[in-house]
């Protein structure tokens, strides 16, 4: 097992996570 896997996967979730808020973001943005 390599540690730079772990390290991938927790930017990985990280990018997604702040995508999520954005989108939340922009559709609050548009709806309120």
């Amino acid at each position: 097992m390599k540690k730079e896997n772990k390290q991938e996967k927790i930017l990985v979730v990280i990018l997604f996570t702040v995508a999520f808020l954005l989108m939340l973001s922009m559709l609050r943005r548009l709806f309120f």
